[in-house]
């Protein structure tokens, strides 16, 4: 029996490098082989807090990349040899390990122009920003290509998209460009205003500024009806509020923390949705509450959202992946742990935590 190499959570606050079986593919799936994998703060939540981990042991990782090695029956699109970009939300088939099965729809091929480390930051960002946008999160319209070939309804209809200096911000920054909106606001630090201009941001303010509502209002020409929260905590919730409309939808990427910080040390500091007595909106305003494990119940998105729009979006020299902070140095386990301890202590500024695998 063949085996490889995983990193999993063994335990809550256990990390180890275990042995897995490889298997072959089944109807519909690849197996590829990993060069980098990514990973996020939720990687951070379910290794120290136990965050949506229902069995032990469990991978982390949610954003790969590599080389397809096999085919199973039925698989059209994919052939050995190709470089793909890939998804793994499965808790045995996670990015941080040597090998992944998964369904031919979780991969986009990506070209020659694009280094697998680069390509390792897209799939699970790329779905957040999408699901944030479109049927999770604001509700608009799904294109069915990007770029869109026409122009949305609320083509002219300013939208925000706060804490865009996040690696999920920068492509939801893009993903609204290329879906044909006219007006993107966004908030970030001053360090990324002018990168998130090259995106397609048309105004960039400082989210610490103490007039930012104002400067918000003023650029949308009057209190904002659709925004996303990429930081979603109650204190940028309270900042929100000071510029969304009365009928508002703002998408807040779940989970909800407590007070104003991202780095969480107590799963009861994390909510799902505001108490009635600490949400600063209006009845009026719909918060939505973005989780993008539902992508995957969406048959249209799950089947055509990476495999074919990311892959010809990817084709064009019209999307830029995030920045890369490349962990390769020590053991596979090492470089895993060293990048948890990045995203833990706060010390990502708009870059995409990757690590490489061989």
């Amino acid at each position: 029996m063949s085996t490889h190499t995983a990193i999993a959570m063994t335990a809550q606050g256990v990390l180890e490098a275990i042995q897995t079986k490889t298997g072959s593919p089944g109807p519909g799936e690849v197996l590829f082989k990993v060069a980098y994998a990514s990973i996020i703060l939720f990687d951070v939540w379910a290794t120290d807090l136990g965050y949506y981990v229902t069995e032990y042991p469990t991978g982390i990782g949610y954003g790969a990349s590599g080389k397809i090695v096999e085919v199973g029956p039925g698989v059209e699109c994919l052939t050995v040899g190709d470089r793909v970009t890939v998804t793994t939300p499965e808790p045995k088939w996670r990015a941080m390990q040597e090998y992944c099965i998964v369904p031919q729809s979780f991969c986009a091929k990506i070209p020659d122009s694009l280094e697998l480390d680069a390509a390792a930051t897209i799939p699970d960002n790329f779905i957040t920003a999408c699901w944030s946008i479109f049927d999770g999160g604001l509700n608009l319209p799904v294109p069915p290509t990007l770029p869109a070939p026409n122009a949305p309804p609320l083509a002219d209809t300013p939208i925000v998209v706060y804490g865009t200096g996040t690696t999920v911000g920068q492509y939801a920054c893009q993903v609204l460009r290329l879906a044909g909106y006219k007006t993107v606001i966004v908030t970030a630090s001053p360090m990324h205003h002018e990168y998130l201009r090259s995106l397609g941001a048309t105004h960039t303010f400082d989210y610490s500024s103490p007039m930012l509502a104002d400067e918000v209002i003023k650029a949308a020409g009057g209190k904002v009806t659709l925004i996303i929260d990429c930081i979603a905590t109650e204190g940028t919730l309270g900042n929100i509020s000071k510029f969304a409309a009365p009928d508002a939808v703002v998408a807040v990427l779940l989970a909800i923390k407590e007070g104003n910080s991202m780095n969480v040390k107590d799963l009861s500091k994390m909510m799902s949705e505001l108490p009635k007595d600490r949400n600063p909106f209006p009845e009026t305003v719909n918060i939505v509450g973005v989780s993008a494990f539902q992508y995957f119940d969406h048959e249209f998105l799950r089947e055509n959202l990476l495999s074919n729009i990311l892959s010809s979006l990817l084709r064009t020299d019209m999307f830029q992946p995030n920045q890369v902070l490349l962990m390769d140095k020590g053991s596979l386990k090492e470089r895993a742990e060293e990048g948890l301890g990045f995203l833990r202590n706060n010390q990502v500024r708009g870059e995409k935590v990757v690590v490489k695998i061989v």
